[in-house]
Parts: structure tokens; sequence; C-alpha cells
């Protein structure tokens, strides 16, 4: 119920700075909502990286979902098409269950965004959730983390690069290799700063600020709730 209350907090913030309110007396009727749809989109993060005898990197290298929730409206068939739409990535919480992509989906963002959107308080949007979780629950959404940070002599080619994996990697493959053969799925999205948008929940939280004060170029909007001071 918290977490559920987190996330309209969420993209109420989001709205109001990057997606615009509506008319906040015109409530939704429940019977007259419009569903969007919520879908697994499985890749590869920071596949240039491995550590030195060549193995993947655990902490990064490997294939992570990314849930992807799409509006009423959104045009599936054929890829590409119709209207296009602004889009929030989502950071989820310092989480230790095998795939914490899920969190937001447990507290049925979907259909808060449904009735958000359905009630004129935000417009319709494209929520990108990926799992940023490590073997130990999270990550901070730093480079060069890992469990080892502590040891001076830790092996520093198998840190994690977490920020990077953000600003980097997943908005390339949402607004750009999703439109390269053989990955070639593209997005009815806005690919411009002015409709991107970042936020999250606790370690999520911290880590949506903190690439957001970096990479001003990127985003437009960041939204912080329960997020850390310091790391």
């Amino acid at each position: 119920m918290i977490l559920r209350k987190t996330v309209l907090v969420i993209l109420a913030l989001i709205a109001l700075s990057l997606l615009a309110c509506g008319d906040r007396d015109n409530p939704a009727d429940p019977s007259a909502v419009s569903q969007g749809l919520v879908f697994r989109y499985d890749r590869r993060f920071n596949t240039q990286e491995l550590i030195a005898d060549g193995d993947p990197n655990w902490v990064n290298f490997r294939t992570r979902a990314i849930r992807i929730y799409t509006p009423p409206g959104y045009v599936y068939d054929p890829p590409g098409e119709g209207a296009k739409f602004p889009t929030l990535y989502l950071l989820h919480d310092f989480l230790s269950y095998p795939d914490s992509g899920l969190a937001f989906l447990y507290s049925r963002i979907d259909l808060i965004a449904d009735r958000l959107i359905a009630s004129g308080e935000i417009k319709p949007m494209v929520i990108v959730m990926p799992d940023v979780s490590t073997p130990v629950g999270g990550s901070f959404l730093a480079d060069g983390w890992s469990l080892w940070d502590a040891d001076p002599f830790a092996d520093k080619n198998r840190a994690g690069e977490f920020e990077k994996m953000i600003y980097r990697d997943l908005i390339r493959i949402m607004e750009t290799d999703a439109y390269t053969p053989p990955d070639s799925t593209p997005f009815s999205i806005i690919k411009k700063r002015a409709s991107r948008a970042i936020g999250g929940i606790g370690m999520g939280g911290y880590g949506a600020l903190k690439i957001a004060l970096r990479h001003p170029e990127l985003f437009s909007s960041v939204s912080m709730v329960n997020g850390f001071s310091a790391v």
C-alpha cells in the first residue's frame, strides 16, 4: 500500500513538471477507464565490458528485464506507428527479489497510470522500468560499484557501470537499438529531452536525481521519493 501511494506521488510530480496536468475536477469513472498494457523486453546491458580473462562481468553483463507500460491508444501494429508519447524512466528501490523490475508492477502501476490518464491528471506516457538489481539487492546506480568496494585489492574490472546503464544503454535501447535490425521493434516515443523524464523511490530516487543532475541534456524532469542523501 505504501509503495502504491509512492508510485502515485512519483507520477504526479512528473506530471507537474514534464507531462502537464489536466483538469483536476474531472475524476475518472472506474467503469470507463481504458487500460494500458505492460510487457517485458529483455536486453543485454554493457555488452562491451568484460573482465580481463574475457568472462562476463557478473554484476551487470547479463540480460536484464525491462518492463514497459504503454498507455491507452498506443499502437502496437505496425510497430512505431501511431501517436508518439513522452517517456518516464522509473527506477526501483534497493530490493532483494530476483527480478526487482517487478516492484512497481506489484503496486499496480498500470492501474494507477490508467486512472490518472483517464482523469486528466497526467497525459499518456510510456513508463520504462528496468531491473537494476544485483545479487545483494541494489547498486545505488553508481559506476564502478561492486561488492568489493571496501577491499583495496578488489578487481575493479568486475565493477558494474550502473549509471551508464541508464543514461547510455537504456536510452539507447529504447530510442536507437529498437530501430536497428535484428532488434527492430521501434517504440512510439518522442526522442527529445523535453519529453524524457526520470524518477524513482529510495535507491532509485537517489540514482534518478544524480543521473538527471549529471546529464541535464537528457532529462527535462526528475522526481525523487525517499531518496538517500548520501552513499
